[in-house]
């Protein structure tokens, strides 16, 4: 089960892509085509981690080693502003969906949802970020089609699995830890990576 973490004060972020597609030529050289394949994913990396009173700071460090003992993801708030207006309660309508769109279900009637922002979702028991590859409005019904990158997953989210728009969230393995002390008054990280995995 994933560790939540939270991270308190003001923090700094570099989130990427990990792409696992493949860029080839053709045997004259003058075409070039890429292929698509399952498994690109996120990850991001923390930076300029406010300093934290001991007190404070053993909390954040506990989540993180636990990670680490446990061999468990960590899952951790990603960072994106909140809809100006309420989309509803989004959830993917129909199992077995796969590729690049799912379609959803339970949207605000019209709800207008711009391309570029970020959601997540459970499937198989983690949760996995996406961000909405197209502009999408849903209709009167408030059904939609989003379409997603990347593309989803191997693990095909359930009919009735609701898209987290407003407090997406990255769920992956943690990087090496460390930490600095200043004689036990005053602790902060330097860094540190949470990267998706399948």
């Amino acid at each position: 089960m994933a560790i939540s973490l939270t991270l308190p004060g003001s923090w700094s972020a570099s989130p990427s892509l990990v792409d696992f597609g493949v860029d080839s030529a053709g045997k004259d050289g003058l075409t070039q085509f890429r292929a698509v394949r399952l498994g690109s994913r996120f990850k991001v990396r923390f930076d300029s981690l406010p300093s934290l009173k001991w007190a404070d700071f053993q909390a954040v460090l506990a989540a993180v080693l636990s990670a680490h003992a446990q061999g468990e993801t960590l899952l951790v708030s990603w960072p994106q502003q909140a809809f100006a207006t309420a989309i509803g309660a989004p959830a993917v309508n129909g199992a077995g969906q796969g590729g690049g769109s799912l379609v959803v279900n339970g949207f605000t009637a019209g709800a207008q949802i711009p391309a570029g922002v970020f959601f997540s979702l459970t499937a198989g028991g983690r949760n996995y970020l996406y961000q909405v590859a197209q502009a999408a409005t849903a209709d009167a019904g408030g059904n939609a089609t989003v379409y997603v990158s990347p593309w989803l997953r191997e693990t095909a989210p359930a009919s009735g699995a609701a898209l987290n728009f407003a407090a997406p969230a990255i769920e992956g393995f943690l990087d090496k830890t460390q930490w600095t002390l200043d004689r036990l008054s005053w602790a902060s990280f330097q860094t540190f990576t949470v990267s998706e995995i399948q």
